[in-house]
């Protein structure tokens, strides 16, 4: 009892030093999110996985295949809810711009180290600067999230909320008219079109063109070696980090109270995640290729956990739920 009782008062001294206009629900969904990650990524035995803990094989989509984009989506909110501390304290666009490519640099390297990080000392004949610093791998999850994060710096800056919301509609529409209808070749000079094939369309294409294959995920992928965090596709990620922005436009509304932007944000998931599911029989939902109705699935189900944790922590006000929150995360 009395180790409850200190717990329970070092979390609630933790919280009081926050910041009275931090949005505690955004930091928990954070948490949750870098914790399904580690879970991913750390499943015990390759052999023996749990099915949600698999990415999608192709088409489709499982619970692990909304992990990355409620990053980007978290990405998003927190651009808008930081930025417009910073505009508001006098901090210029310029600094905040330097800021953000400084941070992307970071990532960029960050990425590009992991990458080469790994040694294989077990190998007698394992040579590092062949088989990792020539072949490195480009693109990556932080290598996006990087630039995700400077493109939708940028736009929040110099966007209007209007514009930011014509730039998510016709982000999604715009790749969903590339892929379906622009043409592109192969070697032998065969012509495709609208294929939506794993390392047969034009996303992989265009990787394929740009990079070497062993510079991609999917080295051997036929017949075009391509990335899922490829050029192209990386589009359609920052239409999930612009849903965040928006989301983050909402959250700052003086004129609507907690209970109000929760139901608006539930009503909002709810509206994403049916309009998502009728737009995979046109589009499908594929993680690889961040197509349109995976944007809008993801950003949907993400409204709806947020949504969620706003009643339970912000709304509700339930310090018990809180303290072992923060007793996971701090």
């Amino acid at each position: 009892m009395m180790l409850a009782t200190a717990i329970r008062s070092h979390c609630q001294a933790i919280l009081g030093q926050q910041p009275g206009n931090r949005l505690l629900a955004l930091d928990v969904f954070r948490g949750i999110t870098i914790t399904a990650m580690i879970l991913v990524n750390n499943p015990g035995s390759w052999q023996h996985i749990y099915g949600p803990m698999r990415h999608a094989q192709w088409h489709g989509w499982t619970l692990t295949d909304l992990i990355f984009p409620f990053f980007i989506f978290i990405v998003g909110v927190s651009i808008q809810l930081s930025g417009q501390r910073m505009l508001a304290s006098g901090t210029s666009r310029s600094s905040i711009i330097k800021q953000a490519l400084l941070r992307t640099f970071k990532l960029v390297l960050l990425g590009w180290f992991l990458a080469l990080f790994y040694y294989d000392f077990g190998a007698e004949h394992y040579n590092w600067v062949e088989q990792r610093l020539l072949n490195i791998r480009f693109m990556g999850v932080l290598q996006r999230i990087a630039v995700v994060y400077f493109i939708c710096v940028l736009m929040w800056l110099f966007l209007s909320k209007r514009g930011l919301l014509v730039s998510f509609v016709g982000i999604l529409l715009l790749y969903w008219l590339a892929l379906a209808a622009i043409p592109y070749y192969d070697n032998a000079g065969n012509s495709y079109s609208g294929l939506l094939e794993f390392g047969n369309n034009l996303s992989a294409w265009l990787d394929s063109w740009l990079f070497a294959a062993p510079h991609l995920y999917y080295s051997s992928a036929t017949p075009f070696a391509f990335d899922p965090e490829g050029i192209l596709s990386t589009l359609p990620a920052v239409a999930s980090g612009i849903s965040g922005m928006l989301v983050g436009y909402l959250l700052t509304q003086s004129s609507l109270n907690t209970r109000n932007k929760t139901i608006v944000l539930l009503v909002l998931g709810s509206i994403g995640v049916l309009l998502g599911e009728l737009w995979h029989g046109y589009f499908p939902i594929n993680k690889a290729l961040w197509t349109s109705s995976y944007v809008l699935l993801t950003s949907a189900y993400a409204c709806l956990v947020l949504a969620s944790l706003i009643f339970i922590l912000d709304s509700k006000k339930n310090h018990l739920l809180e303290c072992s929150l923060c007793g996971f995360w701090c």
